[in-house]
């Protein structure tokens, strides 16, 4: 009974971060340090997201994939633009330049490890309404395959399966 009652107040507490660093539009890791949307936190917060709030957990991934590369790329970053102190921001990475970057958001350059497919499966298996989960899957299909084609061109040249790291903040 004691230990349920912890873990009831643990996944409370979880909740409570959760709403407190919540935009509207995703998650911020870390509203001081990490006020910007990251693309793997994205990815693990929809999971916890599904388990409760479906629409959370879609809008987080959506938005992410709102900033997604016209050559598939998902970016690690997608820039908040009401922080503009932050460091490394856009104009250490200079993405706009690139024909690829996404118009309507300023991003980094750099990925962050591929687990977003995983994401919206799990969203998809724990939705309460199975009508807006199979939407959901159909948006993100076309994005994560786009994802996946850009990983084995432009990361993995051998064709080995395997895809390099090119900046090591990935």
């Amino acid at each position: 009974m004691a230990q349920r009652m912890k873990e009831d107040m643990l996944v409370r507490q979880a909740k409570a971060v959760l709403d407190f660093n919540w935009t509207g539009e995703y998650t911020m890791p870390g509203p001081r340090l990490y006020p910007h949307q990251w693309s793997w936190d994205s990815a693990f917060t929809a999971i916890g997201y599904c388990r409760y709030d479906q629409d959370r957990a879609t809008r987080e991934l959506r938005h992410l994939f709102e900033a997604q590369w016209k050559n598939g790329l998902l970016p690690q970053l997608v820039f908040n633009p009401q922080y503009t102190s932050y460091f490394p921001g856009p104009n250490f990475w200079h993405a706009k330049e690139s024909p690829d970057a996404p118009e309507h958001h300023e991003t980094s350059g750099v990925v962050q490890p591929p687990i977003h497919a995983t994401a919206a499966l799990y969203v998809y298996r724990h939705a309460e309404d199975e009508a807006k989960a199979k939407d959901f899957l159909e948006y993100a299909y076309s994005k994560l395959g786009a994802w996946h084609d850009y990983l084995y061109r432009e990361r993995d040249p051998e064709g080995e399966g395997l895809v390099y790291v090119r900046h090591p903040w990935e």
